[in-house]
């Protein structure tokens, strides 16, 4: 068993040594090059913290148009909202139950997944809030993000019935980090802003465990499986897997979070 581990590994340790300059694997990347600033938080950090098993299985800061290059003229992105894109993990999502995590696709759709069972709504026994939809945009070199759409899963009921959609009576919208924060190798220099709820819908929901955690994130686009039909690792991109599709239809983010039929095609109920 140790031996297919260290396999595993060092075919992993392969893969990211191959890729662009720009994609190259948080894991394997050594070089700490920028500044020592006050408040400012560097690679070795993350590096420290991140232990192996946890890498090879989600390999961190892989650059999105390394993997969806096909796309990349068709939304022209500028480089620093292509640097957003992907999924962005607290550090602590191993360890602790307050964790969220958000994922950024270059339609500028934003999906928010709420860690389980932290968001108890009010007057229901077992039902939560399970994500959220939305938009994002960099305005004035912040990234801001902004709410539509709440999905909600209940836990008295069974598979598909526990489901449910509502749309945010008033959106709203957050200033989430300053996009210079986010170095290109893919982490945040500083803590992001964590507060995803609006007074409104704070109002409607009991939180479980507060969140004290450091909010400083790490972006993935893929998950390997090891377990194939081929026998094989592969990747695994997971919320991604529909990017072909919402870029063949031109589908914007906007238009999936605000439509509960584009939200019931393309937001399948094995995501929730």
């Amino acid at each position: 068993m140790r031996k297919y581990f260290l396999i595993v590994f060092l075919f992993l340790l392969f893969l990211a040594c191959n890729s662009k300059e720009k994609s190259e694997n948080i894991i394997s990347e050594i070089d700490t090059t920028f500044e020592q600033e006050i408040g400012v938080h560097t690679f070795d950090e993350f590096k420290n913290h991140l232990n192996v098993d946890l890498n090879w299985m989600t390999p961190m800061g892989t650059y999105f148009w390394d993997e969806f290059g096909d796309y990349e003229n068709q939304y022209s992105l500028r480089k620093d909202e292509s640097k957003l894109l992907g999924q962005w993990k607290n550090i602590t999502f191993i360890e602790g139950p307050t964790y969220v995590y958000y994922t950024f696709f270059p339609n500028k759709l934003l999906i928010l997944n709420f860690n389980s069972e932290n968001f108890r709504v009010i007057d229901a026994e077992k039902m939560y809030f399970n994500k959220a939809l939305g938009t994002w945009e960099i305005i004035d070199g912040t990234v801001r993000i902004t709410i539509y759409t709440i999905i909600t899963e209940d836990k008295t009921m069974r598979h598909p019935n526990n489901k449910g959609v509502f749309f945010v009576e008033r959106p709203y919208s957050i200033d989430f980090v300053n996009i210079d924060d986010i170095d290109e190798r893919g982490f945040t220099r500083r803590p992001i802003n964590d507060t995803i709820l609006s007074e409104e819908l704070q109002q409607k929901v009991n939180i479980r465990w507060l969140n004290t955690t450091n909010n400083l994130y790490i972006r993935t686009v893929y998950s390997i499986d090891f377990v194939t039909s081929s026998g094989k690792p592969e990747k695994n991109y997971g919320y991604f897997s529909i990017v072909p599709e919402l870029a063949h239809e031109n589908i914007s983010g906007l238009e999936l979070a605000t439509n509960p039929e584009l939200i019931r095609k393309y937001i399948p109920d094995w995501w929730y």
